[in-house]
């Protein structure tokens, strides 16, 4: 999966508003288990993180995963209106 920060040729792209951050979904792998898709913005982990970086992110799932958690819970928008929870399976 590659992800990116929010810029504001990809706001436009995938019709964000400009009061959301996070990080927006570019690519995903054909063999992924979870429901992310091309265009679905991060807005949150777990409930209470937001990231606006990929490494940090990247960071925060190493340590989920070093501290035994099986899944990460994302809150995540999908076009200009459309919320939901998704979980993460940490493989």
């Amino acid at each position: 999966m590659k992800l990116s920060p929010l810029t504001d040729q990809l706001r436009e792209r995938f019709a964000l508003p400009k009061a959301v951050q996070g990080l927006i979904v570019l690519s995903r792998d054909n063999n992924q288990q979870n429901k992310l898709q091309i265009g679905d913005l991060i807005e949150k982990v777990d409930q209470i993180y937001q990231f606006t970086d990929v490494e940090s992110l990247a960071g925060y799932i190493e340590e989920a995963k070093n501290s035994g958690k099986k899944f990460i819970l994302l809150k995540i928008r999908r076009g200009a209106t459309s919320r939901g929870l998704i979980t993460l399976p940490l493989e």
